[in-house]
Formats: structure tokens, C-alpha cells, sequence
């Protein structure tokens, strides 16, 4: 079952703008745990000054990756990359994206924007959420970039593979820069490739809500270019017109939890206004 955190709880590291302050809140999430939670399960093998690799736990014919922070630069965003293979924090094999994309931001809290609040009310810090278990990692910051309310979702870890495709090795890390684009990126044998979503239930997409045959959330997997999909991760099909401003919050679907977030910045999330993230205990 996936662990769950909020900036809101009580000893939850906070993002104020400062140069370093997303490694001490992927430390609380991966390694330490905080206020009583646990941590997720990963490991911090390097570290620097502002800067950390954390690892995936083993599992059975999937590889260890490594995503590798580089908050030394600013406070508004940090760097990320994966990596198959590190023998320290800054040195690494088969890095993805590679060294010539410059734009692998998580971005964190927008120095130069009036935005830093929920819907609702005001914020201290960038709000955020992260849902993760020992290989994969979903991170969501309302950064104050493109407008009030905008959650920013950043994705790193293991997919679900479906059809089994040559050299590829299921692991995905997804970033969402300021004005919509993303970068989609699955680990290779050799290094990486692009990817795209797609929605093979886009005929259901604007379902009133809730659905009026379940009368629940009805969502889809968020289906990569090659037969793998996210895990934990669902594209909203109902009527997003009908649910915007509530924010975030906790809804059925089936046997399913999910936290569903609403409004999600990014041109390739399908419905791309809100995502579902699952809670419960029947993730892949």
C-alpha cells in the first residue's frame, strides 16, 4: 500500500522558495519519515551539498534505479534525472533525460508570484502531496506557476507492462515545466526514449459527476506509447467543469481510493484538469 503525506500535516518539511528545500522533504518522504510516518523505502546512497540520489528498493527482475536532485541552483525549481548506475552524487551512467536538456525541472515555488495558495486560502509555503511506496514516487506542488490552484506533478518509477517490449525497462520519470509541456521519459538499456499518453477510454471523457450508472469517479490508466501504463496514476473521465475548485479530496471508484486533484498543469495528462492518484492497497 502506497504511503501518503501532506505539507499540511505536522512535521512535513515545507517549500518556501529557498535553494535546498526539496531534499529535505524527498528525505522525510523516501528515507526517514516524519511526525510518525513512515518513509516509503527507498535509499539515499550519495548526497551533497543540496543535492541527493535516492534509490528504489530491489525487486525481482526490475532494475534499481537512481533519481538523482540537484537543488543547489535556485529556489523556484530543482534538476532531476534518473540513472542506472551511480558511484556518486554527481557521477552516474545511462542518465535520463540526458545532459543536453536543460529543462528537467521540478519546479518548487515561483519567487516572482502572488499565486502560493490553495484555492481556499492562502498558503505559508508551496503546498504539496506525494503518494509512494518503495519504487515508485508521485510528487504534486502547488508552485504558483501559470496561475492560482495549479498542481505540478512530477512521476518517477516503475510502470506496468502489459506487452513486453525489447530493451525497455519500465522505468519512467515525467516533469511538467512552467506553460504546459512535459517531458515523458522511459529508461532504455542504452540510455532513454520519449514518450506520449494516451487514453484508450476518451470516448467516455466528460461522463457527468459522478458517473450516472455508478454513481462513483470514473477513471482510466494513464497508458503510455508502448503497451505499460503509470502506476497508481488515473486520468479523470467525468466533467472536470463540474468538480473544479474543490482542490484536492478523497473519492470512490470501485473497490478503489483515490485523491483526486484538480487542476493538473500539463498538455498530456488526457482531461488533463484533474488526475486521480490511487490510495488503497491494490496498486501493481
Amino acid at each position: 500500500m502506497p504511503n501518503v503525506y501532506f505539507s499540511s500535516e505536522p512535521g512535513a518539511p515545507q517549500l518556501t522558495g529557498q535553494v535546498g528545500d526539496l531534499i529535505p522533504l524527498l528525505d522525510a518522504v523516501l528515507v526517514n519519515g516524519y511526525g510518525g510516518k513512515p518513509p516509503s523505502g527507498w535509499s539515499r546512497p550519495f548526497s551533497g551539498t543540496n543535492k541527493a540520489a535516492y534509490r528504489q528498493a530491489p525487486k525481482e527482475g526490475r532494475p534499481q534505479m537512481y533519481l538523482r536532485i540537484d537543488d543547489s541552483s535556485s529556489g523556484e525549481y530543482a534538476f532531476a534525472n534518473g540513472y542506472q548506475d551511480m558511484t556518486d552524487v554527481d557521477t552516474g551512467t545511462l542518465q535520463f533525460p540526458d545532459p543536453s536538456v536543460t529543462t528537467n525541472h521540478i519546479l518548487k515555488y515561483n519567487t516572482s508570484s502572488s499565486f502560493h495558495y490553495h484555492p481556499y486560502g492562502r498558503m505559508a509555503g508551496a503546498e504539496w502531496f506525494a503518494v509512494a511506496d518503495p519504487r515508485t514516487l508521485i510528487l504534486g506542488i502547488m508552485t504558483g506557476h501559470d496561475g492560482p490552484g495549479k498542481w505540478f506533478i512530477t512521476y518517477f518509477g516503475d510502470s506496468v507492462e502489459v506487452v513486453p517490449v525489447t530493451d525497455m525497462l519500465n522505468v519512467y520519470i515525467v516533469l511538467t515545466r512552467s506553460g504546459g509541456s512535459m517531458h515523458i521519459l522511459e529508461a532504455t538499456t542504452t540510455g532513454s526514449v520519449t514518450r506520449s499518453f494516451s487514453n484508450p477510454c476518451s470516448a467516455l471523457v466528460g461522463t457527468p459527476m459522478p458517473d450516472p450508472v455508478t454513481g462513483q469517479l470514473l477513471v482510466c490508466p494513464v497508458w503510455t506509447s508502448y503497451a505499460s501504463y503509470l502506476r497508481g496514476v488515473r486520468t479523470v473521465l467525468n466533467d472536470w467543469f463540474h468538480v473544479k475548485g474543490l482542490g484536492m479530496m478523497r473519492m470512490q471508484s470501485g473497490n478503489k481510493e483515490y485523491l483526486v486533484v484538480h487542476e493538473v498543469a500539463g498538455t498530456e495528462w488526457f482531461n488533463w484538469k484533474s488526475v486521480a492518484i490511487e490510495i488503497s492497497d491494490t496498486w501493481e
